[in-house]
């Protein structure tokens, strides 16, 4: 339908209102000189300092990658500076500089590009001595997303925690003035914006200055420093009588040296690694050095970080026995752990992590952990802990004896960010004499895989805690059933001699056929009883049902039937087929009623006597709700869907459902007795054009039940003229020609004043 155009004015004025405000917006913020702007679009990271392979990256401003904005060049600063503090044993390894488009107008003034120059600090003053000054030529500069890389490595810079500043000026220039941009508590700093700090006019007094009051906006640029750390060798109980002692001194990448010991008590129980990444190793290995929680309940080394930090630093421990820990290592979300060379024994899990962890001797959540010849036995844990607790991660077990735990299991995994671990185990027996659960779901695709077994490892002393292995043991890398030739354990063969019934090579505690001799220990359907003396080699269960024939050929194994009839020969046993008339080996049966689909008269999932369609044999009506128990198949809209689970319930057929009704697939209909599938609603009034008119059309002014009368003839002229107020569209085209002009007004006012024809009824 067309309508009368109207005046534009009132849009023109809104227009040109939002655009001066636009404007006048746009150009305050221009005039912001603020530090606002985050450089980490350009692939600067969500942390400030990023320890990367031993070395980190600090930005200036507290470590938040902000760019600096500097002064036009009619200004008299010449050398532009950021302040930095020091890192103990931490060498400045490189310079990087960001610069913006633009700066060329700065670097460039020479032709020669720049001068990168580091100073000492004077405090209370700023910049003092020259420590380095190095020519980065024109070629050389790079402009973001680029960056320009200069490296100072062979200086050998070290600031032991102290300040310093890095800055740069045009070759040749002389240096007359400075400005240093900084945040370091100095000056005024109530402000958001950039501030320099400097000798703006040469008189040698200097002064703070908003970089918003000195204008210009020509040169942003951002440095940051590299800085690279040293690792060295701390030394327990030479240089540090505790582990913890010695941890809170050391550095990360630092190695933690432990000699000959039994390490207990405060100081070498609970020991905290928090944000470092550190390397723990005994001198002489675990035979020699062990950490006791006997008289101190305590756990071993617990791996941190600190509260919103997100480096995942990594950390070692190699060569230590552990005993009566709760929890003898934990990496709590923190580090990529590797464990190696260790022996654990009469631990208990780690009790102190929140409900969302699991507890095991060793718990780590969410990062790489690698355990490697380790030996991880005899502990005391409950039925929901594991001798290994690891949530998500993709952790890795290799060439590791888990024995002999009370309840649990070897290995619990518990999801991280709604992913479970991701296992690789390798050469690794997992054993327990109490308990069934050593492959759990998690890890069960591995067993008896990739060199894994589940075998008793034959232990020296199992009393005395002597770990060394029977030479008769399957972790002995030479044992003839070693499929890998590596020994499984951190101890090698310490004992020899066993009983040995049949004089097969395999001790009877790990013989699947004590009178039989079969050393290669054939178990094909892996029930722990071998070929060579088990009545069914290919039934695990070895015919549950006593009917004297094995499971993989018994037609009916779970019920007795010796005499395995099958009278319509479709494998499956008369006494256990749910169609014994037909032939029908899948046993098909969709509504669970013990009546096969090839012989059911009635497949009706629902159970309320209508059958699901497309089952031939079926006697019953058609059910229009398979899924939903309707025995009266109501279907109000007749879509052949029946209302329980129609999910549009339409009676126009438009697609739109009728109010009224749950309708989870369709819209609720504006107009549910007629079909109007567009849904037009011209007066927003939730009645569907398609239906709004009712009986002779005028009645524009929408009052119900109203005679057309003046008040009708009103509404149409300040719809077609002034307000475009918006009503029923089929009332205001009173002559029925689908048109909504002039013609309606005259044919109105015909009716109203001079007795012309009444207007035509709605549809």
């Amino acid at each position: 339908m067309c309508k009368v155009q109207k005046s534009s004015i009132t849009l023109l004025l809104l227009t040109m209102t939002l655009f001066l405000f636009l404007f006048t917006h746009t150009s305050i913020a221009q005039e912001k000189l603020s530090k606002d702007f985050n450089f980490d679009s350009f692939s600067l990271g969500e942390e400030a300092t990023q320890d990367i392979i031993g070395c980190s990256k600090e930005f200036n401003y507290k470590n938040i990658s902000y760019y600096f904005t500097l002064p036009s060049t009619n200004h008299t600063f010449t050398t532009y500076a950021q302040g930095f503090s020091g890192h103990g044993r931490k060498k400045l390894s490189s310079v990087n500089l960001h610069l913006w488009s633009g700066f060329d107008n700065f670097t460039d003034t020479s032709g020669q590009g720049i001068e990168l120059i580091i100073y000492d600090y004077i405090p209370s003053v700023g910049p003092g001595a020259e420590l380095l000054r190095i020519q980065v030529p024109a070629i050389d500069l790079k402009y973001a997303p680029d960056t320009t890389s200069i490296d100072v490595s062979s200086y050998n810079l070290y600031f032991e925690n102290t300040f310093y500043y890095i800055g740069f000026t045009v070759v040749n220039q002389l240096v007359d003035t400075i400005a240093i941009l900084s945040d370091d508590g100095s000056g005024v700093l109530s402000s958001s914006y950039s501030l320099v700090y400097g000798d703006q006019d040469g008189d040698g007094i200097y002064t703070w200055y908003y970089l918003n009051d000195i204008y210009g906006t020509n040169y942003k640029f951002l440095i940051d420093a590299i800085y690279c750390y040293e690792p060295t060798t701390v030394r327990v109980p030479e240089d540090y009588s505790t582990i913890q002692e010695a941890v809170d001194s050391a550095f990360s990448y630092d190695t933690i040296l432990v000699n000959d010991g039994i390490y207990s008590g405060p100081g070498n129980g609970n020991i905290e690694i928090i944000n470092k990444s550190l390397v723990f190793k005994s001198v002489n290995g675990p035979e020699f050095t062990l950490l006791d929680g006997s008289d101190y309940p305590a756990s071993g080394f617990i791996f941190k970080k600190a509260f919103g930090h997100s480096l995942l630093l990594p950390g070692e421990v190699d060569g230590f026995s552990f005993k009566h820990m709760s929890g003898a290592i934990v990496g709590e979300y923190t580090h990529s752990l590797t464990i190696k060379n260790s022996v654990f024994y009469l631990n208990h899990s780690y009790t102190n992590n929140p409900a969302s962890y699991k507890r095991g001797v060793i718990a780590c959540g969410g990062i790489d952990l690698l355990i490697e010849n380790c030996t991880i036995s005899s502990s005391i844990i409950n039925a929901d802990e594991g001798m290994i607790a690891i949530t998500g991660g993709n952790p890795t077990i290799r060439n590791t004896i888990i024995s002999n735990y009370s309840q649990g299991t070897t290995v619990l995994s518990f999801p991280g960010a709604s992913v479970y671990p991701d296992f690789t185990i390798e050469n690794s027996n997992f054993y327990s004499s109490l308990s069934s659960t050593e492959w759990n779901n998690d890890i069960i695709h591995l067993a008896n895989v990739n060199g894994n077994i589940s075998e008793d490892p034959l232990f020296c002393g199992d009393t005395t805690w002597d770990f060394h292995i029977n030479e008769m043991s399957f972790c002995n890398a030479t044992h003839p059933l070693n499929s890998t030739g590596i020994r499984i354990g951190y101890y090698g063969v310490g004992c020899s001699g066993c009983d040995d019934t049949d004089s097969d090579g395999i001790c009877d505690v790990n013989d699947n056929c004590l009178s039989t001799y079969n050393p290669l220990q054939t178990d094909g359907d892996l029930d722990g009883e071998g070929d060579a003396c088990d009545t069914c080699p290919n039934d695990p269960d070895n015919d549950a049902d006593g009917d004297g024939v094995c499971a993989d050929v018994d037609n009916c194994p779970t019920i007795y039937n010796p005499l395995q009839t099958d009278n319509d020969n479709d494998t499956i046993g008369d006494d256990c087929d749910n169609c014994m008339t037909a032939y029908n080996p899948d046993q098909s049966d969709i509504d669970l009623d013990g009546i096969g689909d090839s012989c059911d008269v009635c497949t009706d999932s629902d159970n309320d006597g209508f059958g699901d369609p497309g089952f031939p044999n079926n006697t019953c009506p058609e059910d229009n709700c398979t899924s939903i128990y309707n025995p009266d198949q109501l279907d109000s809209d007749s879509d052949g869907i029946g209302d329980v689970c129609d999910g549009c319930y339409d009676t126009d057929g438009d697609g739109f459902g009728n109010p009224g009704y749950t309708n989870p697939l369709c819209d609720d209909d504006n107009c549910p007795d007629t079909y109007n599938p567009e849904q037009a609603d011209s007066n927003l009034d939730g009645i569907g054009d398609a239906c709004c008119c009712i009986g002779i059309r005028g009645n524009i002014d929408g009052v119900t039940g109203e005679l057309i009368d003046i008040s009708d003839l009103i509404a149409m002229v300040d719809y077609m003229f002034i307000n475009d107020i918006t009503f029923c569209p089929n009332e205001i085209d009173v002559n029925s020609d689908g048109a909504i002009d002039i013609s309606d007004l005259v044919y109105l006012v015909a009716y109203m004043f001079q007795g012309g024809p009444a207007p035509v009824n709605c549809p």
